[in-house]
């Protein structure tokens, strides 16, 4: 299978799916989507039959969303479970789906857009999906987070920080991480950057604030995974 996300900045969506689904991608987290979900849906279904929309956006705020592509659809459903329930999009920051595919395991797929300025969003997202930490399961999107100011940024004078998130990424002398960092562990000293950007006098900028995060659940999965950060932008500010 393969899994993308891109923060699409408010750009039309249906390029991007285009772009995405051309180039093999099954489910596609997008966040910073402007387009109200009964309509990307109805955009979605017309472009490729079959394909399957989850998440909430109102088409004025910046909401998550994950794409399913037609053959993978029929074994995507929404995420619920009989001791977790299920879970609302909070803010329109989590889209969220549960995967099974006959002969494998179940896991759940969550979208998600955090944005670097909005305090009460970070907590309810943290809230509503650590009862899920202990599932296995897979959180993709823009965090709006830097872990490592030596590794994950460059030239930056204000890390973007979820203190939630670095402590679920975090290993001290008491405690292992809840969350697995799949570019970094596979990738120790990768210094790409998912955010590019130039300053005004023209050097380099940007930080890594996008992530393919699994709980340790997904662990045994880190040998046969490849993880890249894409090189195109497709007009998006993040890559």
């Amino acid at each position: 299978l393969t899994f993308r996300t891109h923060n699409i900045g408010k750009k039309p969506p249906l390029p991007f799916i285009v772009h995405h689904f051309k180039e093999g991608t099954h489910l596609l987290a997008l966040q910073e989507v402007n387009m109200c979900t009964s309509e990307l849906q109805r955009v979605l279904l017309n472009t490729f039959p079959g394909a399957t929309l989850f998440g909430q956006t109102n088409g004025r705020s910046n909401g998550s969303v994950l794409v399913v592509h037609p053959t993978l659809a029929p074994f995507v459903r929404p995420l619920t479970s009989p001791t977790r329930g299920t879970i609302g999009n909070v803010h329109e920051c989590i889209a969220a789906a549960t995967i099974t595919i006959p002969k494998e395991p179940t896991f759940h797929v969550f979208g998600i857009y955090i944005s670097g300025h909005d305090a009460r969003a970070r907590e309810a997202v943290a809230s509503a999906i650590t009862p899920w930490l202990d599932a296995p399961a897979i959180f993709m999107g823009d965090m709006n987070h830097v872990q490592s100011q030596l590794l994950d940024s460059l030239g930056q004078r204000d890390i973007a920080n979820w203190a939630w998130l670095r402590t679920q990424l975090s290993i001290t002398a008491r405690t292992q991480p809840t969350l697995l960092d799949f570019f970094r562990l596979q990738k120790p000293l990768d210094t790409t950057l998912t955010r590019p950007r130039l300053a005004h006098d023209g050097t380099a900028k940007g930080s890594r604030i996008d992530y393919i995060l699994g709980t340790v659940h997904t662990r045994a999965w880190l040998p046969s995974s490849q993880v890249n950060v894409l090189q195109h932008q497709l007009g998006s500010d993040h890559r």
